[in-house]
This record gives C-alpha cells, sequence and structure tokens, in this order.
C-alpha cells in the first residue's frame, strides 16, 4: 500500500490489486482509502483514479468496493480531529468509486465516535457538506 504511493502509477496500482485473490482486494482498498485521508490532496486524487480504474475494470466487485469503505466511515469521525480534510477527501474517493446516493447514505449510518452521538452528527452534517461540495466539483 505504502509502495502505491510512493510508485504514482495508477496501472500498477490497478494490477496490484488484481494480483490479489478477490477476498483479499477489498482489503487493499481500505488499505489505500484510510492513508489517502491522512495525506495530501495529490494522494487522494491518485487514490480515486485508482478507484475508478479498479470499479471500471471491475477487479473489486461493486459492493465489496462499497463494502471496502465501511471501516472508513466508522472511524471518519475520529480521523477528522487529526486530519480535518478527510472529509472532503472520503468524499473524493467514494466518487472515484462510482457509489450511489443511498450508498453513501448507508455509509454514514456506520459512523461512530469516541465522542458520543453529538459528534456523529457533527461529522455527518460535515461528511454532507464535503460530499455536496465534491459533487458540484
Amino acid at each position: 500500500m505504502s509502495q502505491f504511493y510512493a510508485v504514482k502509477n495508477i496501472s500498477e496500482g490497478v494490477a496490484s490489486v488484481e494480483a490479489l485473490p478477490k477476498e483479499y482486494r477489498p482489503l487493499l482498498i481500505t488499505a489505500i482509502a484510510e492513508a489517502a485521508l491522512t495525506k495530501k490532496a495529490d494522494a487522494v486524487n491518485m487514490a480515486r483514479e485508482l478507484f475508478a480504474q479498479v470499479a471500471a475494470k471491475d477487479v473489486v466487485a461493486h459492493d465489496a468496493l462499497v463494502g471496502a469503505f465501511e471501516p472508513i466511515f466508522k472511524t471518519l469521525v475520529d480521523t477528522a480531529i487529526d486530519a480535518p480534510g478527510a472529509y472532503g477527501f472520503a468524499a473524493s474517493l467514494l466518487l472515484g468509486a462510482g457509489v450511489t446516493a443511498d450508498e453513501v447514505a448507508t455509509l454514514k449510518g456506520k459512523m461512530e465516535s469516541e465522542e458520543g452521538e453529538e459528534e456523529v452528527e457533527y461529522g455527518r452534517g460535515n461528511f454532507d457538506k464535503a460530499w455536496e461540495k465534491a459533487v458540484a466539483a
């Protein structure tokens, strides 16, 4: 996963995902996405393009690709405390993966926080703003 960000080659990234047995591919997607949330915009754009190609080539089944974002959304509220761009980055990655509005709603339902439900609602609001901005871009 760190090699993907070091090499900066989308087709190599797709090949790396394809090289894994199908059941492990979503785990790599999760790892790449989690790492992207704490990086800079260029890394997020690279991951977004990787996800777009993985989706277009059906390297990872759509449901599995969406499912790979569940662990990210479980911790997104807490991640955003240290990485304020995390909401926008997550929205961008989801657009690359080709998720639907219904799938976004389901993922938002997975949000949790050690700080409680009020913090989760705040996080959902921040994600909604980031999603609207990403969709409009």
